[in-house]
């Protein structure tokens, strides 16, 4: 049975952000482009963003990307803040794509390795606030009654790891403009989640507690894509990102130093998310190549009513990519702009179902501004550089409790790639 501090019930209207999902996708020219990449996809992310852009590509290439992720969040109790960072590297994308000579038409494969989903989250706080429940909870050596106030010494969050993809996708031309294709994948991931909480009430020490979860990841990701592209100029695209479900196993060990009750446990659950998809249309023109996209994500199979994961979320973004002829390369920018939404993806345990919480209010809703390079050494090989900064923020409150939680967000992402055709 899965066990919840009390500590944890003031920060209850955070719980259905488990795990907390930045959907980072793919691809550093698209990255540069801040994700609107559905009516271009015309390189190995085509994978992510498009399977149909594959039948577009005429050459071969082999792909390598990493990327460096930063997150600062400063989060906010009363008249209390606490701000917490990570920074890590790791591997984008890997792979290769193959387009195959047909006598009429386009057709092309792609193979390869992804982590568009990053599972890192911090959440940090202390402070004080009052309880104003309808009944008493009971501690390990003190009652915390209504009206009562619970002094946060520390409580701490720190979640990382990371959702992978192991694709393979086709994309061909059905008619001379139109293109149709489909990508599937094995989803793999793991995450750690290190979690402490001590608080105090007047009459002394009320919680004191650590937890720490190990969980594994295993399921499938399809998507399938269409590209209509009537010229040179114009392309228009759809993508259409069926529901994915993964196996979950969680490995559980916790330790309360007031009862002295140590304690370990394995659950199991379903990792869900809702239907989504993306539209977008360029243009490509002598002087710039522009583009747009407009997302949505459904609501997840049984979330509670009215939670984070249950209703639409709606964005919009756009890029402009303008090559510099005479030094062989690209500059591109790209801003995209997205409804609050904490997570894309869910766990529904065997246990107990998802968990309960109040959805967040948005303060600030998603913003994300990027900007890119791409250099051509000679006619195949490019090397290509993204950087990307996002924010947003939001508050969170019980019914139980006086104050709201607010958390601020910066995100900042690096892209690095080398990218070789022929």
């Amino acid at each position: 049975m899965r066990t919840t501090p009390v500590l944890l019930l003031l920060c209850a209207s955070l719980a259905v952000a488990d795990p907390f999902v930045n959907s980072a996708g793919i691809g550093t020219r698209a990255y540069g482009m801040a994700g609107s990449f559905t009516a271009l996809a015309d390189d190995f992310s085509a994978l992510f963003w498009n399977p149909a852009g594959l039948a577009f590509v005429p050459v071969r290439e082999v792909h390598c990307a990493f990327d460096v992720d930063r997150r600062n969040t400063v989060s906010m109790l009363g008249k209390s803040d606490a701000p917490a960072f990570y920074q890590r590297l790791h591997i984008n994308s890997a792979g290769l794509l193959r387009s195959v000579p047909t006598v009429s038409g386009g057709f092309a494969f792609a193979l390869g390795f992804s982590s568009p989903w990053l599972l890192d989250d911090l959440q940090n706080y202390d402070g004080a606030d009052v309880y104003r429940g309808s009944v008493g909870i009971a501690g390990p050596n003190d009652m915390l009654f209504p009206g009562d106030t619970l002094f946060i010494d520390h409580y701490s969050r720190r979640a990382s790891g990371q959702c992978n993809l192991w694709n393979a996708g086709l994309g061909w031309q059905i008619a001379p403009s139109f293109g149709f294709g489909f990508s599937i994948g094995l989803l793999t991931g793991s995450e750690k989640v290190d979690l402490i909480a001590v608080s105090r009430t007047d009459g002394g020490a009320f919680e004191d507690f650590e937890e720490r979860m190990d969980r594994a990841y295993l399921g499938y990701d399809l998507r399938l894509g269409v590209l209509y592209a009537p010229s040179k100029v114009f392309s228009a695209g759809v993508r259409l990102e069926l529901p994915r479900r993964a196996g979950v196993a969680e490995n559980r060990g916790s330790i309360d130093y007031l009862s002295g009750t140590d304690t370990s446990g394995t659950d199991f659950g379903v990792l869900r998310s809702g239907l989504s998809g993306a539209a977008g249309i360029a243009l490509k023109l002598p002087s710039m190549t522009v583009s747009g996209d407009w997302t949505s994500r459904g609501p997840i199979s049984g979330a509670p009513q009215g939670s984070d994961i249950d209703g639409w979320k709606f964005g919009a973004g756009a890029g402009v990519e303008l090559p510099l002829r005479p030094l062989a390369s690209v500059v591109r920018c790209g801003y995209s702009y997205s409804e609050l939404g904490l997570t894309s993806m869910a766990i529904a345990w065997e246990e107990g179902g998802y968990e309960e919480a109040e959805a967040p209010r948005a303060v600030q809703n998603r913003h994300l501004f990027t900007a890119g390079y791409s250099l051509f050494l000679g006619s195949s090989v490019s090397l290509e550089l993204a950087y990307g900064a996002g924010f947003w923020k939001f508050a969170t409150g019980d019914p139980d409790w006086q104050n709201e939680i607010t958390e601020r967000h910066v995100f900042q992402r690096g892209v690095m790639s080398i990218s070789i055709r022929y």
